[in-house]
């Protein structure tokens, strides 16, 4: 694989960030009603999504999985409208603290390895974790990687996959440090802070037609 397709094979379109990722999943309504995708179609700013769209999602996503999918897909085709832009200048903060987590651990190629077949699904290929390791820096290498096993895994929660991987990382005696980063990157994902933002950028955006969700004591 050259490396001008690997770029466009590491930056897939309708791909999100991590902390994006975070950001849209408190959007899913602790209780869904028949008609919810429609209203939160009709209330999101913006470019509409046709309607020949929202239901390939229906017909390919679960219940739990649609409203992630259709904000994904609503965050691309509207990427330069000024409200999906405040998004994502809001979630800054989250960007910023995963990657204080994140770039310091400097994992070697067979631990990337291990962490990657730690994740359920669909595994990321060993040639795409050479290629990664090759073209990124080691603080962009797990980002990169999460990214490329999200794109195979369309339907999976990259936190919760992030919290089954620890698991079995229990047995490779991964270093305590990395594992550390990872919980504090799980518990920041779904924690408080984020849930605030969520309130303050995406209720505002829409209105009160979304359910609020129940956030844990982390």
């Amino acid at each position: 694989m050259d490396s001008s397709r690997m770029r466009r094979h590491l930056k897939p379109p309708l791909d999100v960030t991590l902390c994006e990722e975070a950001f849209f999943r408190f959007a899913v309504p602790t209780k869904l009603t028949p008609n919810w995708l429609s209203v939160l179609v009709d209330n999101l700013p913006g470019t509409k999504l046709n309607a020949e769209s929202v239901e390939r999602i229906k017909r390919r996503h679960s219940s739990q999985e649609q409203t992630f999918q259709l904000l994904k897909l609503w965050k691309h085709q509207n990427k330069d409208q000024d409200m999906v832009k405040k998004i994502i200048q809001g979630i800054d903060l989250c960007e910023n603290s995963v990657q204080k987590h994140i770039g310091h651990m400097n994992l070697t190629f067979e631990q990337l390895r291990i962490l990657m077949q730690s994740l359920p699904g669909k595994k990321v290929p060993t040639e795409d974790i050479e290629e990664t390791v090759k073209m990124c820096k080691s603080s962009e290498q797990i980002l990169k990687l999460l990214s490329l096993w999200r794109i195979k895994n369309g339907d999976q929660d990259t936190r919760k996959g992030l919290m089954h991987a620890l698991k079995h990382l229990k047995t490779y005696h991964f270093p305590k440090t990395v594992t550390q980063s990872l919980k504090k990157i799980i518990r920041f994902l779904h924690s408080f802070t984020m849930y605030r933002l969520y309130q303050k950028l995406f209720l505002e955006m829409i209105g009160n037609q979304v359910q609020s969700v129940k956030i844990s004591c982390l």
